[in-house]
């Protein structure tokens, strides 16, 4: 009747615990939204028809914004830490922002605009929801990005730059490496090409 959502791979979520569990009813009643969702993506990873492996990706996506949601119930007093702030309306956009576009040419100020602030206020209140300043977040936001597309089978080093908003390979590699601590092309080498999102139990 539970279920949950392993967040230990992949990416260095500091403000979540390593798994989230989302419990049924107390009949014995699975959790409709993981029941569903996983039964979907069982189907697709069967699948080889055309984009297979885009729906597959986003129903991950869904999966740990799902996990979050039953996260932040289960907390009550919302923790400190960017879980906190997606339930501002705009640093929880300006988030929104960073997750759908990180090859953007974000900047403090762009944000702000974004968002219908100043640009000292929405660094301030960034940094105080969030625990750390806007760039820093987006940095490590873009890397985790890129982890997740190294991954996958194919990808070059040149493509997943270019899709977090690195032109220079050269530059994405030291951020890489900064943020996660090791260099790209190791990482892929070392990365299990089969990650365990989720498992039922």
């Amino acid at each position: 009747p539970h279920g949950r959502l392993d967040l230990r791979e992949g990416g260095h979520h500091d403000h979540l615990r390593g798994v989230v569990l989302a419990k049924g009813g107390d009949q014995g009643e699975p959790v409709q939204w993981l029941s569903s969702t996983l039964q979907f993506l069982a189907c697709e990873s069967a699948s080889v028809s055309p984009g297979s492996e885009a729906i597959r990706s986003r129903l991950a996506d869904i999966l740990f914004v799902q996990a979050i949601r039953v996260h932040i119930a289960a907390s009550g007093d919302h923790p400190a830490g960017w879980l906190r702030a997606l339930n501002d309306p705009q640093i929880g956009k300006s988030l929104r922002l960073i997750h759908e576009k990180p090859a953007d040419s974000w900047t403090v100020e762009s944000l702000a605009d974004g968002v219908a602030m100043s640009r000292s206020g929405f660094a301030e209140r960034f940094s105080s929801l969030v625990g750390e300043p806007p760039l820093s977040y987006l940095t490590r936001w873009r890397m985790q990005t890129a982890a997740k597309m190294l991954r996958r089978e194919g990808a070059t080093i040149a493509t997943v730059a270019r899709a977090v908003g690195y032109e220079a390979e050269a530059s994405f590699g030291k951020a890489f490496k900064r943020e996660m601590g090791m260099a790209p092309g190791e990482y892929r080498t070392s990365a299990n090409s089969e990650t365990p999102l989720v498992r039922s139990v």
